[in-house]
């Protein structure tokens, strides 16, 4: 799916072994961490764009190297309950895209649940963390399965 990564933007849905399938990050999906959402506003807001395209790109990563490690301790204080998927949300992005399944990230954990919506039966897969080695979903003869780098 790495080829279809540019036109995610615009369109999220894409056609997988005969599936249609919603993939997004994530975040938006966890809105019961309001700390996060808190965050994810600001940090994606005018002013801290503008301070960061003035900020030269190994300072930026530097910068983004330590909030990603105090962005891990907070996520290791967070109650499971508090980062988990709007159940409601989900359902809303799979009718509206007539989806089959919905594939996400950002709360990394490497799971998949079912989901009745509307009459039918779909599937939630959630990624695993990449910092664990890289992972993905593969959908071939109409099965999903998950798959870790250098395992299955």
């Amino acid at each position: 799916m790495c080829g279809i990564v540019g036109i995610l933007a615009f369109d999220p849905r894409v056609e997988v072994d005969g599936a249609r399938v919603i993939v997004t990050h994530g975040d938006l999906l966890c809105t019961r961490d309001r700390r996060y959402q808190a965050f994810r506003r600001a940090v994606r807001g005018p002013a801290v764009r503008a301070i960061a395209d003035a900020i030269p790109a190994g300072a930026l990563a530097a910068i983004a190297g330590r909030a990603r490690d105090a962005s891990k301790a907070e996520t290791a204080r967070k109650a499971y309950e508090d980062m988990g998927l709007d159940a409601g949300r989900v359902r809303r992005l799979l009718l509206r895209g007539d989806a089959d399944a919905l594939v996400c990230g950002h709360v990394h954990w490497g799971v998949r649940h079912r989901m009745a919506v509307d009459g039918r039966e779909r599937d939630v897969f959630v990624l695993g963390a990449w910092e664990d080695g890289a992972n993905w979903l593969e959908r071939a003869g109409g099965k999903w399965r998950f798959v870790k780098e250098g395992g299955a």
